[in-house]
């Protein structure tokens, strides 16, 4: 189990020990609350008792050692996770339970997430077993997955419910995935009875192609109308080879469904070669009647793929699709392309050209001052340069950079009085997740926290959140200052958690502490057991074949993702991991930083002889990537926050070398 910070607020929040004040955090460089610490008290040596008395009691259950577990349960009622002991009893007979015995579940502990969890179980073992007439009792087969929706039609199909099962199975059946078995029995009676139209037979068909599932969209073909196999054909073929339009042809159908197949076509062909996509829309494009909004999102995805590639036809696409309607995304692209030619006066041009509250972005103005600035207009950029430097953010720092201003940081405090840490301790939800948390069952305890949360008022939520932090769970004060929009409280927003780890790593590997912490709060919050959707894992959101081969090179130990799921360890890799793409950049962090969000391979991709000479301001601005603009955008600007917070001097935002260019000596 983790090491846990115990402060004022962390044993408030469980022993209710009476205060006057509790002061959760002063503003000051640090932002480490200045409390005195509350040592054990009765209170919570009881809880540790009742902790250690309910693990036996779980062990006791897993064991089917009933009376073991009903004399420890015994004087447990008042433990925060008494009702998870309710729940696993019932969970070891969840399949002879009676309806009664579930509802009277549910009317206890149903605002629990692993109540709900035992009813869903519960309801699809009636339907596994047969038990039609218990599961029509007690579900109207309208809501729920596929697999118990489907096993509750056929319960209510069992008492003659023919028009319920006729109406709920389109619904059902119009998925691009395969459905559990549980609903075979249900479909054919549904075909059996009439209910497969030509129509549904090709919506299915085709939303298993456009979602990739070919091999169902074959099974699903049988179900086609014999005329409608030509065109099922000629779908997968362009689902393959979305170049075969060139062979317009093979398009030449009067059916509206060639038009969806070619429309189709072409969005597989604008992502994998937006230039010969370029070249074959214009022939297509007024040829069919599409649906609503087809030619519209084609050009406006065409458009922005040229336009990030920086093509020569990139503005006229981009103005082609701006005939449709305003877009924000098209309106910064037509900047983007007119900075990456560092022509200013189509930058104004364009910036101008956009709605007032996009232009009010702190990004448009600081473009619009640069703009200014560029064409020989001080005084006018001095004034948008003012009105941002107030602002906290990347463009806010670069602006007072160029007034030679100090940072404005804007931090306030969070001053919470024990009503208020009183009213929220006692919330059943939020000692459940605190106590899910120091048991290390990060899941559960994340479950009833976004439950609980759910049901508090706006203020509340961020003394509900401090308290977490003061556990020394810091994701829950970084997600709670955010959910409320306490942008100003930084001490919750920016945690100096792990702070031995961090500075060991960062002593070690000669890297700025600030721009680590940096990363690890914009990679996962802080969140120790964070995994992305490409597989990554930990406060520093490394991949395992990247941890692998940095503890490799720097000689540390790896033994999988239970290495990156340990933070002193994570964080050692990580740093690691960042030295070296620091070196490799020749000390400049912006690229190092773009590499760790984009991969080393792309960035040197993006470094070549047109942006080498590139403003760096410029050069953030204009990379391709959404994702990677904003992440180095954030991290240089948490940078900046996590110096203040550690009580360092101001510094600026970027070295007078990373403010220059993206000359790089050489990019290896």
């Amino acid at each position: 189990m983790r090491r846990l910070i115990v402060t004022l607020a962390s044993a408030v929040a469980l022993t209710g020990a009476p205060v006057a004040q509790a002061v959760l955090e002063v503003p000051g460089l640090s932002g480490t609350p200045t409390v005195p610490v509350v040592r054990s008290t009765d209170a919570n040596e009881s809880l540790e008792r009742q902790r250690e008395r309910f693990l036996k009691a779980e062990d006791a259950l897993e064991k089917l050692d009933i009376d073991t577990y009903e004399s420890l349960s015994e004087g447990l009622e008042n433990y925060p996770l008494h009702p998870y002991l309710e729940l696993k009893h019932l969970s070891k007979r969840l399949f002879v339970a009676t309806p009664a015995e579930i509802e009277t579940m549910m009317a206890e502990y149903g605002d629990i997430p692993l109540a709900r969890a035992l009813r869903r179980q519960w309801l699809i073992h009636l339907g596994r077993s047969g038990q039609w007439s218990t599961l029509r009792q007690v579900h109207d087969g309208t809501s729920g997955g596929d697999r118990l929706r489907c096993l509750s039609l056929r319960a209510h199909l069992k008492d003659g419910r023919h028009s319920l099962v006729m109406n709920q199975v389109p619904d059902l059946w119009q998925k691009g995935y395969s459905l559990p078995q549980a609903c075979n029995p249900l479909l054919d009676y549904w075909r059996e009875n009439g209910g497969l139209t030509r129509e549904l037979a090709w919506t299915r068909f085709h939303l298993s192609v456009t979602n990739g599932n070919l091999g169902l969209a074959r099974y699903l073909r049988r179900y086609l109308d014999q005329d409608d196999r030509p065109l099922s054909r000629l779908l997968l073929s362009v689902h393959s080879q979305p170049e075969r339009l060139r062979k317009a042809r093979d398009f030449d159908r009067n059916d509206e469904r060639v038009g969806q197949i070619v429309a189709y076509g072409m969005q597989r062909l604008v992502n994998q070669d937006p230039e010969r996509a370029a070249a074959i829309w214009p022939f297509y494009r007024g040829r069919f009647p599409y649906e609503s909004g087809a030619v519209a999102a084609i050009d406006k995805r065409l458009g922005l793929l040229l336009a990030t590639r920086f093509h020569p036809e990139a503005a006229t696409w981009l103005a082609r699709a701006l005939s449709h309607g305003e877009d924000e995304a098209l309106r910064e692209w037509q900047v983007r392309v007119a900075l990456r030619a560092q022509n200013w006066p189509k930058v104004l041009e364009r910036i101008s050209a956009m709605g007032r509250e996009l232009q009010e972005k702190p990004r448009w103005q600081y473009w619009q001052a640069r703009a200014l600035d560029q064409m020989d207009r001080p005084a006018e950029a001095q004034a948008l340069y003012e009105t941002l430097s107030d602002r906290r953010t990347f463009y806010g720092f670069m602006a007072a950079d160029q007034l030679g201003k100090p940072y404005s940081l804007n931090h306030q405090g969070v001053a919470m009085n024990d009503e208020a840490i009183e009213r929220v301790r006692a919330t059943p939800g939020v000692q459940r997740a605190l106590e899910l948390y120091r048991l290390d069952r990060l899941d559960a305890a994340r479950a009833e926290w976004r439950q609980a949360m759910g049901k508090l008022e706006k203020r509340d939520v961020l003394v509900a959140s401090r308290i977490a932090q003061g556990w020394g769970w810091h994701e829950q004060g970084v997600h709670g200052a955010i959910a409320v929009s306490a942008w100003d409280h930084l001490g919750m927003r920016f945690p100096l958690a792990h702070r031995q780890s961090f500075h060991g790593a960062a002593r070690e590997y000669s890297l700025d502490v600030n721009w680590v912490y940096a990363l690890a709060r914009q990679e996962s919050a802080f969140q120790p057991d964070a995994r992305s959707h490409r597989g990554a894992f930990g406060l520093l959101q490394l991949l395992p074949a990247t941890a692998r081969e940095t503890a490799q090179e720097a000689g540390l130990s790896f033994n999988g993702i239970a290495t990156l799921l340990d933070p002193a360890a994570n964080i050692r890799l990580g740093s690691a991991h960042l030295s070296g793409l620091l070196q490799r950049f020749d000390n400049n962090r912006i690229l190092a930083t773009a590499a760790y969000n984009a991969g080393e391979y792309r960035v040197s991709q993006w470094i070549d002889e047109d942006t080498r000479d590139l403003a760096s301001d410029i050069w953030v601005e204009t990379m391709p990537y959404h994702e990677t603009r904003q992440y180095v955008r954030n991290v240089m600007a948490y940078t900046v926050i996590y110096g203040y917070r550690r009580g360092e001097p101001p510094g600026h935002l970027l070295t007078e070398r990373e403010l220059a260019c993206m000359c790089l000596d050489e990019v290896q």
